[in-house]
C-alpha cells in the first residue's frame, strides 16, 4: 500500500490562518479551561487612552517638527503674517463649541482629531511661512494643542 502524498503547510494547517502564529496565543484569547476559543475576540482599545495617544503624539510630533525641520532664519511674506491665526482660530471654535456637543467617545474623536490637526497646522504654517515669527507661532500652537487635553473626556460615555 502506498503511502499519501506530503500535504502542504496551507492544507496541513488551513489557508490563510496564519500557522505560523497558531502557537501563540495571548491571555484575553484563552477560554477558562486554558485552550484557544475558537472565535477570539480582541480587547477593544481603552478609548481614553487613545485620545491621550493622539494628544501626546501630535503635541511630541509639532516641537520634533520645529526642532529638525524647522528653517534656521529668514523673512517671510508681511501679507501672510496673520494666517496661520486661522487654524488656530477654527481649533479654538472646535474645541470649545462643538467638542462639548459630543455626548461618546466615537463621535468626539473625529472632531478631537480635526481640533488637534488645525491647531498643529497653526505652528506648521508659522515656522514655514513667517519663520521670523516661528517661537511665536509654536507657542500659540502648543497651547492650542494643550486645550485639546482629553482631561474632558471623563463626562463622555
Amino acid at each position: 500500500m502506498a503511502s499519501p502524498p506530503p500535504r502542504r503547510a496551507a492544507e496541513r494547517y488551513g489557508a490563510g490562518t496564519g500557522f505560523l502564529l497558531d502557537g501563540y496565543r495571548s491571555r484575553s484569547t484563552l477560554s477558562t479551561s486554558g485552550n484557544p476559543t475558537m472565535n477570539p475576540q480582541p480587547l477593544p482599545p481603552q478609548p481614553k487612552f487613545v485620545l491621550w495617544l493622539l494628544w501626546f503624539a501630535i503635541t511630541f510630533g509639532l516641537v520634533m517638527i520645529y526642532s529638525f525641520a524647522a528653517p534656521k532664519g529668514g523673512e517671510g511674506a508681511k501679507a501672510l503674517q496673520y494666517l496661520p491665526m486661522v487654524p488656530l482660530a477654527i481649533s479654538v471654535f472646535i474645541r470649545w463649541v462643538l467638542l462639548p456637543r459630543q455626548k461618546s467617545v466615537a463621535t468626539a474623536m473625529p472632531v478631537f482629531i480635526i481640533g488637534l490637526a488645525m491647531a498643529e497646522g497653526c505652528g506648521i504654517l508659522g515656522m514655514f511661512l513667517v519663520p521670523q515669527l516661528k517661537e511665536t507661532y509654536l507657542v500659540l500652537a502648543l497651547l492650542g494643542l494643550f486645550q485639546f487635553a482629553p482631561l474632558w473626556a471623563g463626562k463622555l460615555e
